[in-house]
């Protein structure tokens, strides 16, 4: 996330209650209707960059000698899904495309290549009241990639009609990992609030899962709903690409699978005309260029066997390690085959439109796919319709000398209009260049 300025705010969401019980197979819901849109320091207007989800509790297990379970893989073995609806700009984290054994992907790379708490090591149950373990996951609602979270964040406003529901997982779902060990807890939800002294119409990021049936020896994918699908409202229907990876098959160790329909170390060639990429069976290369997106600002996770090497242990591989001693870029540790990754310090100007399905060429040589469906996580930049404009200028003028774009702007409020932010340290102007930028009140 970013690291200018001092720091933000927290907003604890306390409607109907403040800690709820974590029950298998439930869900429960924090209503935003009290979330304040301005701080009362001074004309500052309240943005919402993430959410954190902090869960409390226990893992117990009456048996003989329990299976541990991965603290960093809790998130999947807890969730099924996490979703933030009923917004002024519609559903920004759908329940249908934020699963949760994939929360930790989406909290990685939607905020800006990290996690808000990284947990390496086990805990293994205990007979009640069990092992004492607690976790925390980001939800990001803007792109967290250097500047970006300032483009791309919503004013609070946005949320006050809106609800978080976190809907959790069968108990049978940790029992298949650790047999006979059962969860007891709680949760806790809270946003991040960023004051700041203008009214700006952000950017918003939407995180998709996109869906193609497998055919076992067809290595020609399709995107459906490629820029298209969005649960957002009064967006075009388009959007700029930040990332777009498939995932793959696997398991992390103590975990649960990500349900994909190959295995990371099998792919043998790859293209996509859409981006230019001309087929080529050095695959390690392309997968290396797209790692070093992240950059290197993340130790390692220590692995469980001194054999195994301590690289290739963060994203996009799971935490066990290369083994042998091996770091192939390629190895089945991968959890995803990655075809756009923005870099730390893009720009919303760098990114590509999408708006037509479009295929791309993922070749296994002699293993064939899996019987399932190609899962393909895309990150996009969305662009306002017009009318969606119009109704936030009256949103945040609502009120007259109360409402808070008066607050923030002063006396000269009445007279301001919304006026696209203009591109930076770009020579040649495209419409891929400007569609993506933000609007702000002046």
């Amino acid at each position: 996330m970013r690291k200018t300025g001092t720091g933000n705010q927290t907003w604890p969401l306390t409607s109907p209650l403040s800690s709820q019980d974590v029950e298998p197979g439930g869900e429960v819901r924090f209503d935003m209707n009290d979330v304040p849109d301005r701080a009362p320091s001074g004309p500052l207007a309240y943005y919402v960059p993430a959410l954190i989800i902090t869960v409390l509790g226990a893992l117990i297990n009456a048996g003989e000698g329990p299976d541990p379970v991965s603290v960093m893989n809790l998130p999947a073995l807890i969730f099924d899904s996490v979703e933030v609806r009923d917004c002024w700009h519609g559903t920004p984290v759908s329940s249908v495309y934020w699963l949760g054994q994939h929360l930790r992907i989406h909290e990685f790379i939607g905020a800006g290549y990290e996690y808000v708490q990284r947990m390496p090591g086990d805990v293994t149950p205990a007979a009640s009241p069990g092992t004492p373990v607690s976790f925390q996951v980001r939800i990001p609602l803007s792109a967290g990639e250097g500047q970006l979270i300032r483009e791309t964040s919503m004013l609070a406003l946005c949320y006050q009609p809106g609800s978080v529901m976190l809907n959790f997982n069968e108990a049978s779902v940790l029992d298949d990992v650790s047999d006979g060990t059962t969860f007891t807890g709680t949760v806790r939800v809270s946003l991040e609030l960023d004051p700041r002294p203008e009214i700006v119409l952000g950017t918003c990021v939407e995180h998709v899962l996109h869906r193609q049936v497998s055919a076992p020896n067809d290595p020609d994918i399709q995107i459906k709903g490629f820029g298209r699908s969005s649960k957002l409202s009064g967006v075009l229907p388009k959007g700029g690409v930040l990332a777009l990876m498939e995932l793959t098959n696997a398991t992390p160790v103590g975990g649960v699978s990500l349900g994909g329909v190959f295995a990371g170390g099998d792919v043998n060639s790859y293209s996509f005309d859409w981006r230019g990429q001309k087929i080529t069976k050095d695959v390690r290369s392309v997968l290396s260029t797209l790692v070093s997106q992240i950059g290197d600002s993340l130790p390692d996770i220590a692995v469980a066997a001194s054999n195994e090497s301590a690289e290739r242990t963060v994203f996009p591989y799971t935490s066990q390690g290369a083994t042998d001693g091996r770091a192939d870029p390629l190895n089945d540790n991968l959890m995803a085959w990655l075809m756009v990754l923005a870099g730390k310090e893009a720009r919303l100007t760098d990114a590509q439109t999408a708006d037509n399905d479009q295929t791309y060429h993922l070749d296994l040589g002699q293993n064939t796919y899996d019987t399932g469906d190609h899962l393909q996580i895309a990150r996009y930049a969305r662009v306002w319709a017009q009318g969606k404009r119009d109704d936030f200028e009256v949103m945040v003028k609502k009120g007259g000398a109360s409402s808070l774009a008066a607050y923030v702007l002063g006396a000269g409020y009445a007279g301001a209009t919304l006026k696209q932010r203009a591109p930076v340290d770009k020579h040649t102007l495209t419409a891929d260049q400007t569609a993506y930028l933000a609007f702000q009140l002046i």
